[in-house]
């Protein structure tokens, strides 16, 4: 036997594993975001991706970790590729931040189940609300053209970011729970005025 065919079953193997594990990651969403976090079981979550409780647990030592791992994997790259594109027309005018906006409210709205779901684990999981908030900091160190213009008061302007996202946040949380009696324009307006404070013309002047 090759050393190139004893290398092969081991390629295949961590291949099938992966699959297994990406099938996992899909279904733990999948099923929270029709079930709600509380309701939604580890047997769901394997019979939505056609794997055992053992197989689960391979992977994930809990349901709350792999609701992590889908955050991570699925939706922060969708979110960090938003804020990449405000930080690439930065400083941006009121219309350019206005016209991000309203893309950052059809990715919530898009994501309506999970954001919901996930809002409820946060409440009921003070390990994914600690994760939750710490990908909200985390943002900051990956947004060159903001840093740049801020490396000066980085800790300080860090913490803005974090407050505004945080805002952000519970603001289109309670928007598309039916909370906030607001329209959709009007969050719109509302959230450009303060993403204008880090990302607009006014900002670049300090």
């Amino acid at each position: 036997m090759t050393n190139k065919e004893r290398r092969k079953p081991a390629t295949l193997r961590a291949e099938q594993q992966q699959e297994t594990r990406d099938r996992l990651v899909k279904a733990t969403m999948e099923t929270i975001s029709s079930k709600g976090y509380q309701s939604a079981t580890i047997d769901n979550i394997t019979s939505y991706a056609g794997t055992g409780r053992a197989t689960f647990y391979l992977h994930f030592r809990s349901k709350p970790e792999a609701l992590m791992a889908g955050w991570q994997e699925i939706y922060m790259p969708q979110m960090l590729s938003l804020l990449l594109k405000l930080d690439g027309i930065s400083p941006a005018s009121m219309a350019d931040i206005e016209n991000w906006v309203s893309s950052l409210v059809s990715f919530w709205e898009n994501s309506r189940s999970i954001a919901l779901a996930s809002n409820e684990a946060i409440a009921l999981e003070p390990e994914l609300a600690k994760e939750w908030f710490k990908r909200i900091w985390e943002v900051s160190s990956q947004l060159p053209s903001w840093s740049e213009r801020n490396n000066h008061k980085i800790e300080d302007a860090s913490l803005r970011l974090f407050m505004l996202g945080t805002y952000t946040e519970h603001v289109l949380m309670m928007w598309l729970g039916g909370s906030a009696p607001v329209s959709r324009t009007q969050i719109i307006q509302s959230l450009a005025t303060q993403w204008s404070t880090e990302f607009g013309y006014q900002m670049a002047c300090l």
